[in-house]
């Protein structure tokens, strides 16, 4: 948090409180929530191809395809399906392979995400096997990966919400003169007011909060009957700006 005092008499404190980097936040924000809608697309599907022989030479094959809301759905006769091969399409950066179904209707792609090329290569040979020798009754390819797409996504798009609505801006107000301590909050979610009597603070003090190596703190009103009221709603103060409010409202209250 980054403190500005506005006002530092004996007779009031006022201080106001913002993140450090507020533009980080909303970067960080969007582009978490951006990689969220990424991996749910990219990850949030599932595709299946079944095969079953019913005599010498008939047959059927079911072909689905699913890419989050989206579905498509195919039931081709044996008789139709004329082979498989893997598409390689190679860029300046990165090459990929794409696993590919041919038949009398189309091509028909099974957007393998897991397998990599050299188990693309076999199951295309696998396919190719199956149609060219009728000793196999029955063939399945599947892979669904929308569980992992949906909660990756679902887990990015959260963090990016998290670092938005961390964007809190806070006024503090110590008025001694009439007795009163007021704390008003902005973020997404709404507004925060406190109002207390000057008098039920019994003392200053700061807490730490350590998530994934990285530690922040707050700072809290310790207040009769036990009770505490916090500055901020997120712990978002470095050590540094944790101590100088804690000193500036110690000093404001008694002195020291």
């Amino acid at each position: 948090m980054r403190v500005r005092f506005r006002e530092r008499t004996p007779s009031r404190l006022v201080f106001q409180l913002r993140p450090v980097a507020v533009a980080a936040y909303w970067g960080f924000g969007v582009l978490f929530a951006v990689l969220g809608m990424l991996a749910a697309y990219w990850l949030g599907r599932a595709v299946s191809l079944r095969c079953e022989r019913e005599g010498p030479t008939a047959g059927r094959c079911a072909y689905r395809r699913t890419v989050m809301v989206w579905s498509r759905r195919d039931e081709i006769p044996l008789s139709g399906v004329r082979g498989a091969r893997v598409d390689v399409m190679q860029s300046l950066f990165y090459g990929s392979k794409t696993l590919v179904v041919t038949t009398d209707r189309g091509d028909l792609p099974l957007g393998l995400v897991t397998a990599g090329g050299p188990a693309k290569d076999s199951l295309a040979a696998e396919i190719n096997d199956f149609l060219n020798h009728g000793a196999v009754a029955a063939l399945a390819v599947r892979e669904d990966t929308r569980l992992l797409g949906f909660g990756l996504g679902l887990f990015l798009v959260a963090t990016g919400a998290v670092c938005i609505l961390a964007i809190e801006r806070i006024v503090c107000v110590f008025d001694r003169e009439r007795g009163k301590v007021s704390i008003r909050s902005r973020r997404w979610l709404g507004r925060r007011r406190v109002d207390l009597p000057l008098e039920r603070v019994r003392q200053v003090t700061t807490e730490s909060f350590v998530f994934r190596g990285a530690e922040s703190w707050n700072v809290l009103l310790a207040l009769d009957r036990g009770q505490t009221v916090t500055l901020a709603t997120t712990p978002l103060f470095t050590t540094q700006s944790a101590e100088e409010v804690q000193r500036a409202i110690s000093e404001f209250l008694w002195g020291g």
